[in-house]
């Protein structure tokens, strides 16, 4: 299968790919993108560029994104089910940026749309890496540390624990996101990050998951 990664930083694609994989329990085909992108607002900003981008001039069958939330709502759901995130919840953000670009493109020829999975790291993708070894570490942990406004560890702390620094070099982190992804690419492991991280981290899965019968 072949799928685009997008998030913010290289490295990070590096561990949402092992991840994507690990889900389809299947190695997928990368390709590749342009252009370059860094950070949130970035990411958001070339996402129709990138969706029109694989739709004409590639065969790409699907692209998985990946951002951090960082002090933005957790995608809060209202009595209704629909989110309260009040215009900020960056999934969907992300989601309907995605939905309308999808919508006005054109069908491909011998090609089926694009498939899409979108998912939110909370408070940041180097809590999905270290949450089995440093405790307290969870989405609910943090949504509740927001609500209360005393916030249970702070993205340095994340950023630490993950690379020994706050200020690691590309370098560095993808060859430590390689290994953390890879460490948690067992189905146990992955049904645990669900579990953890059921916003986030669970959209992303059931998105991917869907896949095989699109």
């Amino acid at each position: 299968m072949k799928v685009a990664v997008l998030s913010e930083s290289e490295a990070d694609e590096t561990g949402v790919r092992v991840f994507v994989d690990a889900i389809l329990q299947t190695r997928t085909e990368p390709v590749r993108i342009k252009p370059r992108h860094r950070g949130w607002p970035h990411v958001l900003k070339v996402l129709p560029n990138v969706l029109r981008q694989m739709h004409y001039h590639t065969d790409a069958e699907a692209l998985a994104v990946v951002v951090d939330s960082n002090d933005s709502p957790c995608h809060p759901p209202g009595p209704n089910g629909t989110c309260q995130g009040g215009g900020r919840c960056r999934l969907c953000l992300l989601r309907d940026a995605a939905r309308e670009t999808l919508g006005r493109v054109r069908p491909r020829q011998h090609m089926p749309p694009l498939k899409m999975a979108i998912g939110l790291a909370v408070p940041a993708i180097e809590a999905w890496y270290v949450f089995q070894t440093r405790p307290g570490i969870s989405e609910g942990a943090w949504i509740r540390g927001m609500a209360e406004r005393h916030l249970p560890y702070t993205r340095g702390e994340l950023k630490q624990a993950m690379y020994g620094t706050t200020r690691p070099s590309l370098t560095l982190m993808a060859e430590r996101i390689q290994r953390a992804a890879s460490r948690l690419a067992g189905q146990e492991n992955l049904e645990g990050l669900e579990r953890t991280f059921p916003v986030g981290f669970g959209a992303l899965a059931e998105a991917v998951r869907g896949w095989r019968g699109q």
